[in-house]
């Protein structure tokens, strides 16, 4: 018996993928059931510009959807070709509507830019949705469109099973699903069916179904699933927050991975932009290793080459082929967005981030940082300029959350009057910067002038001149003294210190001092009283020994006595590496803080944290001073085999001994206070 299959077609149709015959699409999304929506007035296609704030959860976002031969809407981003305009209207909908033309309207006006255009971009749900979301969660509650009752259902926890979760999710447009650990009571419908699926179902219709018993109320807990591996955003371009970075494309998994540099192309750059709503001036971003998370491992790179001709909307519209490895394990890397201010290379600026005073540079549009390898307090003073009497360069992790670094290897004497006409390189292939830490120039005024006083150069009395009167200081607030020893020597241009007990004495002139934490990692005095003050009597004023560029580290009974050998460079100090250092250095150290000589060398065992970063320490015998002494600079310990080196310095000092630190120091006592 033949058979007429002709009546079946068009009862096929409605199972294909759907058919747009309305005078509504959507453009601009990843899938062809989300985007931006269009109207079609006259014959001619524009964006919907509505004021609905919640469109995708409207009777007419619905509408939208089941015209397009889905069900209901929900919340999505787009790509939006600003050329193509707007259909202006605000639009009303009913329950008796079919169709979003047929809803009633403010009438239609024709516009180019629309404040509200993310209210009218959707997805379109089809059978199964989590019904707790309004964009397309990875989970949430399980429902499922009744077609009898023209609602969604939620589908009780009774019965729901791993393999049921595994339908679900497949369905839904993910790799993979399971039962969420949570379980809780919703006030939704629910289904009068249960399903029993086996796993390899591809969707819940396939499934053997049973009548749910009579408890699958709505105070019965509802079924919740997690969903793995979005197939919907396969080769999808990873979010770009800033305009510029790695570019990250989501594999069959639904996970971001790294795309290798090797193939990668301007043509390609493009594409990333353009799909990531950028515009059309996407390009290579320019000296890709300044990228902190340029270098990438092999496990975690996408094995696929994109072939972009250039004028296509998104990625995975481009020719691929897949790569068996990345070469140099080196990522791909975009430039989507300049910064609009932006007016030449080499500007700088101080961001002024928790007063922490983070240096920023402009190259290529992009505000970056500053190797803090060779930054120091030269650089500090050309970017804080003349209208500051003070400049100090830090380092900190919070300055700033630049990502990317322009400049290497900054050299300035500081007299120059801007960054630009100092040395520096800006290749970052040939410098590799060693710490993540911002560049910092604290910038301050300050027109009062410390001194030291009854003591060496670097030990004594703390002195105050203003206003043409000189005198000593008070600790006005009772401060840690260690605390207040720091902040007196960095005032003096030292590299912190210690208190240091002098007798009490009596002065003409005074003043009380307390402790300015203005930047949390540099402390310095401040007066508290406007004009000195006067007594006869002794008094116990500040009085502290400040660090050179050379002290003993790791020692807490005898720091000018004990510890790792440790020298100032770039804003810190680095340990010195004990390959080579013998008693010679040893002797030139202790003699430079007023010893006779060291009395142990390499022997000791300190807890010294410092790294290492000077290598083949070397002085002349019968030298005094470490100013005498050559080293090489690293700011690494690669290479020094012997660990730090470290000394102990004889028992009795030198009366009037006079090294590089300045010091002359006899009955040297140092105190704390716990």
């Amino acid at each position: 018996m033949l058979i007429n299959f002709t009546w079946f077609l068009p009862v096929l149709a409605l199972f294909v993928l759907p058919v747009n015959t309305a005078n509504v699409r959507l453009d601009g999304g990843f899938n062809v059931n989300e985007g931006a929506i269009q109207v079609n007035r006259s014959g001619v296609w524009k964006y919907l510009c509505d004021e609905t704030p919640y469109f995708y959860e409207s009777l007419a976002g619905d509408l939208v959807c089941k015209e397009l031969g889905y069900i209901s809407a929900g919340f999505s981003n787009a790509i939006v070709d600003p050329s193509i305009g707007y259909w202006k209207s605000n639009i009303t909908c009913s329950a008796d509507d079919v169709r979003l033309m047929s809803c009633s309207n403010t009438g239609w006006s024709e516009t180019q830019t629309c404040k509200t255009k993310s209210y009218t971009t959707i997805y379109c749900f089809k059978n199964v949705k989590f019904i707790n979301s309004y964009n397309r969660a990875s989970i949430g509650y399980v429902s499922v469109y009744d077609a009898n009752q023209k609602e969604y259902q939620t589908v009780c926890l009774e019965g729901f099973t791993e393999a049921t979760a595994q339908v679900f999710c497949k369905e839904y447009g993910f790799k993979s699903g399971r039962i969420s650990s949570l379980s809780r009571i919703r006030n939704d419908t629910m289904m009068d069916t249960l399903y029993r699926c086996t796993g390899s179902e591809s969707r819940l219709s396939d499934c053997p179904t049973v009548a749910a018993s009579a408890s699958c109320t709505n105070s019965h807990p509802a079924a919740e699933a997690v969903c793995d591996g979005d197939l919907t955003i396969t080769d999808k371009v990873g979010r770009l927050a800033d305009g510029y970075g790695v570019v990250k494309v989501y594999d069959d998994e639904g996970e971001t991975m790294t795309l290798c540099a090797e193939g990668f192309n301007e043509n390609t750059a493009k594409v990333v932009c353009r799909e990531q709503d950028y515009g059309e001036n996407g390009a290579l971003f320019p000296y890709p290793l300044n990228l902190d998370d340029i270098r990438t491992v092999y496990k975690d790179t996408l094995k696929k080459s994109f072939d972009c001709v250039g004028t296509e909307s998104r990625l995975k519209e481009c020719p691929s082929t897949i790569k068996q490895f990345c070469p140099n394990e080196i990522a791909a890397s975009v430039l989507c967005q300049r910064d609009s201010n932006s007016t030449e290379d080499g500007v700088t600026r101080i961001r002024k981030v928790f007063n922490l005073g983070g240096v920023e540079v402009m190259y290529h549009g992009i505000w970056g940082s500053i190797c803090v390898d060779r930054w120091d307090d030269n650089a500090a003073k050309v970017i804080c300029g003349t209208t500051s009497t003070h400049a100090k360069a830090l380092t900190s992790l919070l300055g700033s959350p630049l990502d990317v670094t322009w400049i290497y290897d900054v050299n300035c004497t500081g007299k120059e009057d801007s960054l630009n006409s100092c040395l520096f390189s800006t290749d970052g292939t040939k410098f590799n910067c060693s710490s993540n830490h911002q560049a910092v120039a604290y910038c301050y005024n300050d027109t009062v002038e410390y001194s030291l006083s009854g003591g060496g150069t670097n030990y004594g009395y703390v002195q105050a001149t203003k206003d043409g009167k000189t005198g000593f200081v008070i600790d006005s607030n009772g401060a840690y003294p260690k605390v207040m020893a720091e902040a007196a020597c960095n005032t003096l241009g030292f590299h912190g210190g210690l208190p240091y007990q002098m007798n009490e004495t009596s002065a003409t002139y005074w003043w009380n001092v307390s402790t300015n934490h203005q930047h949390y990692s540099f402390h310095r005095l401040q007066l508290e009283n406007a004009t000195t003050k006067t007594s006869p009597v002794q008094q116990k004023y500040v009085s502290v020994y400040c660090h050179g560029n050379v002290k003993l580290d790791g020692s807490y009974s005898k720091p000018l006595e004990r510890g790792d050998v440790v020298q100032y460079k770039y804003n810190k100090f680095y340990a010195i590496c004990a390959d080579g250092f013998t008693k010679t250095e040893g002797d030139v150290v202790c003699r430079q803080f007023g010893f006779p000589q060291a009395v142990k060398v390499n022997d000791l065992l300190f807890g010294s944290a410092l790294p290492v970063g000077f290598h083949d320490f070397k002085c002349p015998k019968g030298a005094n001073s470490t100013a005498d002494c050559t080293s090489r600079f690293t700011g690494t310990g690669a290479g020094c085999t012997s660990g730090k080196a470290d000394v102990e310095c004889g028992d009795v000092p030198i009366d009037g001994a006079n090294g590089a630190n300045g010091q002359g120091v006899h009955g040297l006592y140092i105190y704390y206070s716990i």
